[in-house]
């Protein structure tokens, strides 16, 4: 039988570092926007306005990828909240309880079904977003999910 020990202080800590790391790379990625998704072709010949439409292309991919991971990252961060209190609420409904050896079957508060509810939607989220990444797209180039 595995026993996990898990401190609910920690997974709050965890989810408010995650929702911090989070915010400082949308805030970068918002400052980046304009730079990178506005290239200006070197010269007025074919091959640098096609260069600079391509780098224009994979700016513009590069900023839809970061806004499906800024999605993925907060749904992370709430899971991990959502779980902390899940935790402690368990731990605090749970009388007499040994921390000497794995506890038996233990009756779950409603916050273990938040938890549950928020897992399974991270997990149907990250299956559309891998299968939306997959095949290709129309512009030539064959996307892979991973």
């Amino acid at each position: 039988m595995s026993f996990v020990r898990t401190y609910p202080e920690h997974l709050a800590a965890a989810a408010s570092n995650l929702q911090s790391l989070g915010a400082a790379l949308n805030v970068g990625s918002a400052a980046a926007d304009v730079p990178i998704t506005t290239v200006v072709p070197a010269a007025v010949d074919e091959v640098s306005i096609l260069t600079a439409m391509q780098f224009a292309t994979h700016a513009q991919r590069f900023q839809e990828l970061s806004a499906q991971a800024s999605r993925i990252q907060a749904m992370l961060s709430a899971t991990l909240a959502t779980s902390g209190g899940s935790y402690a609420e368990t731990e605090a409904a749970t009388p007499h309880r040994r921390t000497d050896r794995p506890r038996g079957n233990r009756s779950h508060s409603d916050g273990g079904l938040r938890y549950v509810a928020a897992r399974d939607q991270l997990c149907a989220y990250l299956c559309r977003a891998r299968s939306g990444l997959a095949g290709n797209r129309g512009d030539g180039v064959e996307w892979a999910g991973r």
